[in-house]
């Protein structure tokens, strides 16, 4: 479809990302998935003496489509939960785990913009005290070069639109 915008969004993440073409999870293959983990510790006198730490991971998804249908957003949203349940690991130092969704499509069923705007999918571990996990969602219309992403994503639409456009 569009091999050269899934080539440099790969190249634009590969600096902060590990890069798995071809990438399987819960019988959905996806073009690739980016993972990112970044942990930062405070030590006191050496390293088995931690004063405090914390980690942050993102997990993108990216995958081309021909079609984005309501049927598909729904199963989606089926498989970021149950990612965020395998993906994340709550524990003392886990602060944030962000599930990134990008769709580069063709074509959309009409109903799919006010869908995906409303879209919010969050969790919390042990009220908070283990972190929380966000699920944000882009579609990126590679004819008309348009964007509809969640509230969640707002934050990051603007590396993607300068990457994809």
């Amino acid at each position: 479809m569009n091999f050269i915008q899934i080539q440099d969004l790969k190249k634009a993440m590969a600096k902060d990302f590990n890069i798995y073409e071809n990438y399987s999870f819960e019988n959905i293959t996806f073009d690739f998935m980016g993972e990112f983990i970044l942990k930062n510790e405070k030590y006191f006198l050496n390293k088995k003496n931690i004063v405090w730490g914390y980690e942050n991971k993102e997990y993108v998804f990216v995958k081309e489509v021909d079609t984005v249908r309501e049927k598909d957003i729904k199963n989606f949203i089926l498989f970021s939960k149950k990612a965020m349940e395998k993906l994340v690991n709550p524990h003392e130092n886990h602060m944030s785990t962000h599930l990134t969704l990008i769709f580069l499509y063709k074509e959309k069923e009409k109903n799919i913009e006010k869908i995906i705007k409303n879209i919010k999918v969050r969790r919390s571990y042990s009220w908070g005290l283990k972190g929380w996990s966000h699920l944000r969602i882009i579609l990126f219309d590679v004819s008309k070069e348009t964007f509809l992403f969640n509230k969640d994503s707002k934050e990051i639409i603007n590396f993607y639109k300068g990457v994809l456009k």
